[in-house]
């Protein structure tokens, strides 16, 4: 059937439907200029290297054509910093900015590891982002694209909780999942807001419409003016062949009829003319190029020197969040009361803003240097020690020698003295087999059965000869099903049949479970207690296990807890929560 046919036939059923309809020539060339300040986290003057060579040229590039537009991804952190360091630039910026020209892409304010976290840890990022973007005047679009691209089922139910509406989903982590599924779609729905390929083209056709889509740029925008050269280099310098090379792309682009554009603007045009999204196979949480990294166990796991710190960063990000939220939950007590919390709401800002650097995923992965690592332990500590000051401040408005905060319910007690440790359960037979395989000293498994149909395991070993370790913590699964929780959903469970999938690894499927949670199978579910663990769980196809990973871990005492929980998904969402999410705390 010709084009005008089914464009005519395409109207007439939309017509009777009552649904707008035109038939659409759609062609769009985007790009995603992804930066990240933090790209040496801590090391000021590459920061500065960033914004000279790699942002403003960009900046200066897109003034020089205002028919073309880009989106430019940053963490809240780097446009705090432009416009403090080099308010000139920031103000070129703003310019495109405000005659919509380019879209402004930030997901959090420092560029962070956040699906290592709980939600509530996000949404602290994001009160500084919105706080930040209000002081500067400057409007965010609803498209999202995140630090080392990020992605997962349980963005969505965020994204629509905030005002975002697109998602940028990396053609390289859908791959990951679903090699076989190869014919990309002009967008997809994506647990209701709109998904597009991101680096995938398209050329489709349906209902008379035609839809091209051309990805100019998709990747660390420090790349692009600089012909390639990395932050690290000493030539990292505009190089001016490789703009004009770029510059007349577009332009050939352009004449050929594309529009040079944001990636919100060609959904807005999709979804205008009425074509339709098609439907994401499932995904696991991951990043935009997980074959090289075996998804997140780059970051939460996979150790290269025997300086990295994966679990202790991490799991020292967790115990300063535990406090943060405490101290969050008394403002909030004390705001109930009638009290003046406004000096306390301002020193909060500063903690929650420690905590956000300190989750930067550079401390852990790719291959961090020994000051990243401590950048992240320095933060974290002063957002620790800011919330306790807090907590001290409110102790005194209370008169309180002690109190115990639930961070659940917002209650908080004052109490005369510490309460006396409650009294450890016996050890008992473990329940499940445990087994520890690589390079180990020393080891120690200890289980309990805590109350009810809940257990304490404790799990103690020494490793050795890094350079060749392969450490694995297997726990037994019964089930050929992934049962999880996605990030940013730390009150509920996804289950997937392995067989859903058809991963281009064939083999490793790490998850970084924020909220400690993982289905064995059977009712049964095993949950890491984040504040002493927070490495990716494994379940690996074809082998009837989860387990812990570390590559080359560090030679030293590994000290591990977890609950077991055998009665069903509700208990252990429970249990998961009170550990990991919204734990009791004293003071």
């Amino acid at each position: 059937m010709k084009k005008s046919a089914l464009c005519l036939l395409s109207f007439l059923i939309l017509f009777l439907s009552a649904a707008p309809a035109r038939c659409a020539d759609i062609k769009y060339a985007v790009m995603m200029l992804h930066y990240n300040l933090q790209y040496v986290a801590g090391d000021e003057a590459i920061e500065n290297k960033i914004i000279e060579r790699a942002f403003a040229p960009m900046v200066d590039f897109f003034l020089a054509h205002p028919s073309w537009g880009a989106d430019f991804e940053m963490q809240g952190y780097m446009l705090e910093q432009t416009a403090i360091r080099y308010p000139e630039v920031f103000q070129k910026f703003k310019i495109l900015l405000d005659r919509k020209q380019v879209d402004l892409v930030s997901f959090h304010f420092s560029d962070q590891l956040f699906m290592a976290y709980p939600r509530r840890d996000l949404e602290w990022s994001e009160t500084l982002n919105r706080k930040t973007f209000a002081d500067l005047g400057v409007a965010r679009s609803g498209t999202v694209f995140t630090q080392e691209g990020q992605s997962g089922q349980g963005m969505a139910d965020y994204m629509l909780d905030n005002g975002f509406d697109v998602i940028c989903y990396p053609k390289n982590l859908y791959r990951y999942w679903q090699k076989s599924d190869t014919q990309a779609m002009p967008y997809y729905d994506f647990f209701g807001v709109s998904a597009v390929q991101c680096g995938k083209g398209v050329d489709w056709s349906g209902n008379g419409h035609t839809v091209k889509l051309e990805w100019t740029f998709f990747n660390d925008a420090e790349l692009l003016p600089t012909g390639g050269a990395t932050p690290y280099a000493e030539d990292f310098s505009v190089d001016a062949e490789a703009m004009a090379k770029f510059k007349q792309r577009l332009a050939d682009l352009e004449k050929k009829g594309f529009v040079i554009g944001t990636i919100g603007q060609y959904v807005d045009a999709l979804k205008q003319a009425g074509v339709q999204p098609g439907i994401l196979k499932p995904v696991l949480d991951g990043d935009w190029q997980p074959i090289d990294t075996r998804s997140l166990f780059r970051w939460m796991g996979d150790y290269h020197f025997q300086y990295e710190r994966d679990n202790e960063v991490l799991t020292g990000n967790v115990q300063a969040r535990h406090k943060v939220l405490a101290a969050e939950t008394i403002i909030n007590h004390l705001k109930s009361e009638g009290r003046d919390t406004k000096e306390l709401e301002e020193r909060f800002l500063k903690v929650i803003r420690d905590l956000a650097i300190a989750q930067v995923s550079d401390s852990t992965g790719w291959t961090p240097w020994p000051g990243e690592i401590e950048y992240s332990k320095r933060h974290a500590a002063a957002a620790a020690q800011g919330a306790i000051e807090i907590i001290g401040s409110a102790k005194n408005i209370l008169g309180a020698p002690v109190v115990s905060i639930d961070t659940k319910t917002g209650e908080v007690q004052s109490m005369d003295k510490m309460p006396e440790p409650a009294p450890a359960p016996a050890p008992a037979p473990c329940p499940v087999e445990i087994r520890l395989q690589g390079k180990i000293a020393k080891q120690e498994i200890i289980c309990a059965k805590d109350a009810g149909n809940v257990w304490d395991i404790r799990v103690r070993f020494k490793t050795k000869e890094w350079h060749s370790n392969d450490f694995r913590l297997l726990f037994p699964r019964t089930e050929d099903v992934v049962t999880y929780s996605p990030a940013l959903t730390d009150d509920k469970l996804v289950s997937y049949p392995l067989s859903s999938f058809d991963p281009e690894n064939g083999a490793w499927m790490y998850i970084p479970a924020p909220n400690g949670i993982i289905g064995l199978g059977g009712g049964m579910f095993l949950i890491k207690d984040t504040s002493t663990v927070n490495v990716a769980f494994n379940v690996p196809v074809g082998e009837p296990v989860v387990s812990l990973d570390m590559l080359k871990p560090p030679n030293r005492v590994f000290d591990w807890r977890f609950k077991l929980v055998t009665d069903g998904a509700d208990h252990a969402l429970r249990v998961a929560d009170e550990l990991n999410v919204h734990p009791r705390v004293v003071f």
